[in-house]
């Protein structure tokens, strides 16, 4: 699964330079990068974030202060420019402390302890929520509770226990979103929640009371790790 990332910097060059390494990471999911606290709160507000990729130096605000009230509880790597601050800024468990200028490697590295210290937090997929906009409005959606997804033109139909969300947004961008171990990508228009599927053949399988067609392109993994009827 891929960690949702923000990244937070005041320096446009400095925030296209870590974008460009996150865009090349395949272990890291580009939700927004934004240039202070008020816009970062917003779009936490609005998206699952497990990683911040936060500039010490914000415009009326040290990164340091900023980690000790950190409400939006994402783990986060430091980039500054400054060779005198990591003591201190371990001391708020940043994950990792990366000085200007940094090559791709060292990146890679401070990406690769956070995915390790994502994991040994123990952060239980299936106990976590989507938040998506439906009809104007934002709901926070259990992926326990989601049964299958299917692609509606520039749209998705989330289809849960209790009710159905229409959302815009591409198909890759919700896989990326959701924890690998519980959902499938089955075809390029449907995503399954593992926890509803009864049967499964060579074309088909069937979620709750709904048979949703297998892609060819997918088929080969979805029968190796199924129970074929």
């Amino acid at each position: 699964m891929k960690l949702n990332c923000l990244i937070i910097d005041n320096e446009p060059a400095s925030g296209k330079f870590i974008e460009f390494y996150v865009r090349h990471s395949g272990d890291l999911n580009l939700v927004n990068s934004c240039e202070d606290l008020t816009q970062a709160e917003m779009i936490n507000e609005r998206n699952q974030i497990d990683l911040m990729f936060l500039n010490v130096d914000l415009p009326g605000h040290n990164g340091l202060e900023v980690l000790s009230g950190n409400k939006m509880k994402s783990m986060v790597i430091l980039v500054t420019a400054q060779d005198n601050l990591a003591v201190q800024a371990f001391e708020y468990d940043v994950v990792d402390y990366l000085l200007k200028p940094f090559s791709y490697p060292r990146f890679q590295k401070a990406v690769e302890r956070a995915k390790k210290q994502y994991g040994m937090n123990g952060r239980k997929s299936s106990d976590c929520t989507l938040l998506i906009k439906s009809a104007a409005f934002w709901f926070r959606v259990h992926f326990a509770d989601i049964i299958y997804i299917a692609a509606e033109g520039d749209y998705m139909q989330i289809v849960t226990r209790e009710k159905k969300y229409h959302t815009y947004g591409t198909m890759n961008e919700m896989f990326n979103r959701l924890p690998e171990n519980h959902f499938s990508r089955v075809h390029r228009s449907y995503i399954v929640n593992n926890s509803y599927v009864s049967q499964v053949n060579e074309n088909h399988l069937v979620v709750g009371s709904i048979s949703i067609p297998i892609g060819v392109s997918y088929r080969k993994q979805i029968l190796s790790t199924a129970q074929v009827s």
